[in-house]
């Protein structure tokens, strides 16, 4: 284990984890949707609102994991010689453009969409490319070749303008520039295949053949390197280390549960079943496949809370966490569940990898055929600018609320805690400008509503002064008061 620089202990992302944070709007850019690969999404689902929009039959092999954003879809097909890229009209699910590459050997990994750019990563068994393509023609931007020798990669992720990915002859990462594929720095690590980088805001997190990797992400300088003696190392995947914002990091490794001590890389516990895929982290605990079943688990020790079995097939591949509900899927069907009781409240005859936005559930099936549900897409409050006022000295003051569907239905209604603005304009989908009449001292949840229906978001916006409690609510658990002034 190489020991970490006191000076850099801050900076190893161990923030809260907010929905809103992980991803931009209701877009799904990259797998597991952000750079903390955490399955997360603000957007609020009504089961009674979700509808087949359409179904593609894009090939005749597996699909992986759709994106979705401002509109283009990309999906990646690997399978045989059945392999390519594709863009997806949004509207009826028609291909659009396709690459296919020549000859066979080509493995293609997940897609991420980025500011109109497909990024893909290639393996022909003896050489790795980086291709990007414009997401609305399909013409290649960028090819850019990557030192590897067969390794299988998952999707890269960009973030602050800079790309990350898994590459490197004997294993490793690399930071690159986006648009022409030149290298900022690269980390020697072990092998390992089918795993993303997990970017926070100043490490980079991977995994290879057994070992942790915590990576500085200005440059490149690898703060600790942890082996876990019990990993399965040989043919392995699916290792994204997953962090759940307390100040753990979740690996599942050969059938194991693995709890990473965030600061250090030095293993919590573990739990051997038959674990597969990625966790997924909520304020209520950690959610894992394991045996085909959903489960939720303890994040201070593993231990079971609650656990959901389809009645037909097992579950596999991704979790989504929404606000109100959790997406699984088996080979065959999609369930939407509560996330209070884990009940499925919605169900549809078809599964794969799953990924959510832009009013749509992509499910993209082992068949080659790309399925489209639709969903009532509510509007809602991400933030708002300013965050605080004064409540008295509030009357006549914009607050700039950002979100997304506020073109969708009619114009919106706004509500700060019981407090109507008396002016809303709507700047575009994602923008709303809203002038504030006096207003009460305390938290104000934001409620938008129009005639699609309506969703309230908490902790957007406070009139100052105001009581904040936060901590656990459970008895015996520790409640923190902290008093809001003016800012």
């Amino acid at each position: 284990m190489r020991a970490i620089p006191l000076s850099l202990l801050a900076g190893l992302g161990l923030a809260p984890i907010s929905f809103a944070a992980q991803a931009g709007a209701d877009s799904w850019q990259t797998f597991q949707n952000g750079p903390l690969h955490l399955g997360g999404t603000p957007i609020k689902l009504e089961p009674s609102g979700m509808s087949l929009a359409w179904q593609q039959a894009v090939g005749t092999s597996a699909l992986g994991m759709a994106v979705i954003e401002n509109g283009e879809i990309v999906v990646t097909q690997d399978g045989g010689f059945d392999r390519g890229v594709f863009g997806i009209d949004r509207q009826t699910g028609s291909v659009d453009w396709s690459w296919n590459p020549t000859g066979g050997g080509v493995w293609i990994g997940h897609a991420a969409l980025y500011d109109g750019k497909a990024y893909v990563q290639l393996e022909d068994n003896t050489d790795d490319y980086l291709v990007a393509f414009d997401a609305a023609s399909g013409s290649i931007q960028l090819q850019h070749p990557l030192t590897d020798q067969g390794t299988l990669h998952y999707a890269p992720v960009l973030e602050d303008g800079v790309l990350y990915c898994n590459t490197g002859r004997t294993g490793g990462m690399a930071a690159l520039d986006p648009n022409t594929g030149s290298e900022i720095w690269f980390a020697d690590m072990e092998l390992g295949d089918e795993w993303s980088p997990t970017v926070t805001e100043d490490v980079c997190y991977g995994w290879g053949t057994g070992r942790l990797v915590a990576i500085d992400r200005d440059t490149g300088t690898v703060l600790y390197d942890v082996e876990d003696f019990g990993a399965e190392t040989a043919g392995v995947v699916g290792h994204t280390p997953i962090p759940d914002g307390a100040g753990n990091l979740f690996i599942v490794n050969g059938g194991r549960l693995v709890c990473h001590d965030q600061a250090n890389g030095l293993i919590q516990w573990v739990l051997e079943d038959a674990f597969t895929d990625q966790v997924s982290p909520a304020p209520e605990g950690i959610y894992v496949l394991n045996g085909g079943s959903l489960e939720l688990r303890a994040p201070e020790d593993g231990s079971l809370m609650n656990s959901f079995t389809p009645t037909a097939g097992a579950l596999a591949k991704n979790i989504i966490v929404t606000p109100e509900h959790l997406i699984v899927a088996t080979d065959a069907e999609t369930h939407l569940l509560d996330r209070t009781t884990l009940n499925s409240v919605w169900d549809y005859p078809a599964g794969g990898w799953l990924s959510l936005g832009e009013g749509l559930l992509l499910i993209a099936e082992g068949s080659g055929q790309l399925t489209a549900i639709s969903y009532a897409r509510l509007p809602q409050a991400l933030s708002a600018q300013p965050d605080r006022l004064d409540f008295f000295a509030s009357a006549g003051e914009v607050v700039t609320v950002s979100g997304f569907g506020f073109d969708d239905g009619t114009t919106p209604s706004v509500d700060f805690g019981g407090i109507v603005p008396s002016l809303v304009t709507v700047i575009d989908d994602h923008t709303l400008e809203c002038t504030l009449p006096v207003g009460e001292p305390g938290p104000a949840p934001l409620s938008v509503t129009n005639s699609i229906g309506s969703a309230t978001s908490a902790g957007v916006f406070t009139f100052s002064p105001s009581v904040v409690a936060s901590g656990d609510f459970q008895l015996g658990g520790q409640v923190r008061l902290s008093m809001r002034f003016d800012p």
